[in-house]
Formats: C-alpha cells, sequence, structure tokens
C-alpha cells in the first residue's frame, strides 16, 4: 500500500434532532441580530470561545471529486451498512484549485457537517483533544463592506476519555455575493510540550495549546480561497494537508494516523 502521507503535505452519528436543529438556527440568527450592535473590534472577545474567524492560519481544505452525485442523500456512501472501505475509491482535490460557476454566489445552502473523516482517530493517535467547529452567516449584500455577524457553534469532536464526536447537522445558510462562506476550526492540543529553544533563552517554546484555522469559501478567482459548490469538502486539522491530489482507497487512508479533516456536505436549497 502507498503511504498517502508521501502524496500529500503537512506531516514533516446520527442525524440532528428537531430540536437541535431548531437551537442552531436560534443561535445562528441571534448571532445575525448582535452583529447589527457589537463594535467590530470586539467580536473576537464575545464570539463563542473567542473564535475569531477573520484571522488565523489558513485552514486546509480538499474536495472529494464525485461527490456533488451523493449531496441529496442524508448519509455519506461511508456511512451505510456492509460498506466495503476497501472497495471504495476516493479521489481528493485542493479546494482552491477547483473551477466553479456563480450558482452558488448570494444563495441558501445547507451546510452538512459529516463528521470526521477518514475515521475517529484512534485513542491517543492524535495530538489534538478536542475541536470545535464555527460558521457565520455573511453581512448582507448592502453591507458588503461591513463585518460578518458573530460566529456560531456548529459541531464538535473530542479524544477524552474516549474519542468521540457530536450528531450530523445540516444547518441552513446564506452565502455572501461572491460565494463567499467563513469556517473556522478551534483546536485544544493534546500536550504543551516545547518545539525548541528560542535564540538566546534556554527556555522551550511551549506549543500552542489553542489553534485556530479558518478559511473563506468563494466562487470568485481567487488565489488562496477554497472555490464553493456542491460536493463533500475536507476541513483538515494539519497545515497544508490538502494541498496536493490524493487517489487510492479509503481503507488505505483510514490506515494512516494525522490525516483528521472534518466532512462537510454542500447543497443548493432550491
Amino acid at each position: 500500500m502507498s503511504d498517502p502521507r508521501r502524496q500529500v503535505p503537512g506531516r514533516n452519528g446520527e442525524g440532528i434532532r428537531r430540536r437541535d436543529f431548531l437551537a442552531l438556527g436560534t443561535a445562528a440568527a441571534a448571532a445575525a441580530t448582535a452583529a447589527a450592535t457589537w463594535p467590530t473590534s470586539a467580536f473576537a472577545d464575545l464570539s463563542p470561545l473567542g473564535v475569531n474567524l477573520e484571522s488565523g492560519p489558513p485552514l486546509s481544505v480538499g474536495y472529494i471529486a464525485g461527490s456533488d452525485a451523493w449531496v441529496q442523500e442524508l448519509d455519506l456512501p461511508w456511512d451505510a451498512p456492509g460498506f466495503d472501505p476497501a472497495e471504495f475509491e476516493v479521489a481528493i482535490e485542493p479546494a482552491e484549485a477547483l473551477t466553479v460557476g456563480s450558482q452558488l454566489a448570494g444563495a441558501e445552502i445547507e451546510l452538512s457537517v459529516h463528521g470526521l473523516f477518514p475515521r475517529l482517530p484512534r485513542p491517543r493517535a492524535a495530538t489534538w483533544k478536542s475541536c470545535y467547529l464555527f460558521a457565520s452567516v455573511p453581512a448582507p449584500p448592502e453591507l458588503i463592506f461591513g463585518p460578518d455577524p458573530g460566529p456560531f457553534l456548529a459541531w464538535s469532536a473530542r479524544m477524552d476519555p474516549q474519542p468521540r464526536q457530536a450528531a450530523k447537522v445540516r444547518p441552513m445558510l446564506p452565502t455572501g455575493v461572491d460565494g463567499a462562506l467563513r469556517l473556522g476550526l478551534e483546536m485544544r492540543a493534546a500536550n504543551t510540550q516545547g518545539l525548541g529553544k528560542p535564540a538566546g533563552s534556554g527556555r522551550p517554546v511551549p506549543a500552542p495549546s489553542i489553534l485556530t484555522r479558518t478559511t473563506n469559501f468563494t466562487v470568485d478567482d481567487i488565489p488562496g480561497r477554497p472555490k464553493l459548490q456542491e460536493g463533500v469538502y475536507l476541513l483538515a486539522f494539519s497545515e497544508g494537508l490538502w494541498e496536493r491530489s490524493w487517489s487510492g482507497t479509503l481503507a488505505e487512508l483510514r490506515e494512516v494516523d494525522g490525516l483528521d479533516s472534518v466532512a462537510i456536505g454542500i447543497r443548493l436549497l432550491e
């Protein structure tokens, strides 16, 4: 088996309950209302867990080729009973390199958070102990240069005491006039061991205990931003993980630790 790490850089469940969906919708609406009165500089301080979707290291985003055929389904192919990952071929492309149309610009979409990909990490195999996925409703067209409303917590996963993740959620969101959709992963490190020694100091440099990676989708040809279309995207925990194309079986991916991503589906609401 070829090692997927040689082809990707960066190394060296059930449906939501109605009451949960209504609560999520209420949270999003509250965030949108609060944006009218919150000062821009205070967004990071007032948002849940202090997350700021307008800053932070870039989130590496991959796209599963052909996954636009799955978006009408409630589950992904590998969620089916009796699924054989050794027979399922996967082709992952950098989302920044996609060529897309403008159908999702200024549109209503369903954002389906399917959970961790390619699998739930093995105990003690992950470098993170918790992860939170945030999304943000974009500013209305008449306020195109104004700030987005505050982000809301959409999904989470934890590694302690046992690996587990939240149930799937499917919030409905509008996109910006250029197909903007802001997402972020806030991760808490499994440990704070030093990464090295700074110049002139004998003390180790502590690893960041909390790291937020963010991205903003678009339908325009803007370098550095993932392109938005219907289908399944992979939001990587690691830096630059999906910067190159990869193809193989899902079983091959599941044999490798450190490829943790969150699988999300994008579907246009008519």
